[in-house]
C-alpha cells in the first residue's frame, strides 16, 4: 500500500525484491487507487522516525540473524 501511496503522490519508486511473490505484489499497485482518507491516514504514519537504519551495526546483525 505504501508503494501505491508514493505513486499517487508522484514519487518515483524503484522497488527491489528477489522473491517472486513480492515482485508480484509490487507490480499490483496499479489495479487500485487510494481515496483521500487513505492518503491522509498513511501520511501521518511514522513521521520523523527512522524505521530502519542500514548503517546501524546492531540492526544489520539482527537482520542477518533473522533472514528468512
Amino acid at each position: 500500500m505504501v508503494l501505491r501511496w508514493l505513486n499517487q503522490r508522484g514519487v518515483a519508486i524503484i522497488p527491489k525484491s528477489v522473491k517472486i511473490e513480492r515482485m508480484v505484489e509490487n507490480r499490483d499497485i496499479f489495479d487500485f487507487t487510494l481515496d483521500e482518507q487513505d492518503l491522509s491516514q498513511i501520511a501521518t504514519l511514522n513521521r520523523d522516525e527512522i524505521i530502519f537504519n542500514h548503517r546501524d551495526p546492531k540492526m544489520v546483525q539482527w537482520l542477518a540473524e533473522h533472514r528468512g
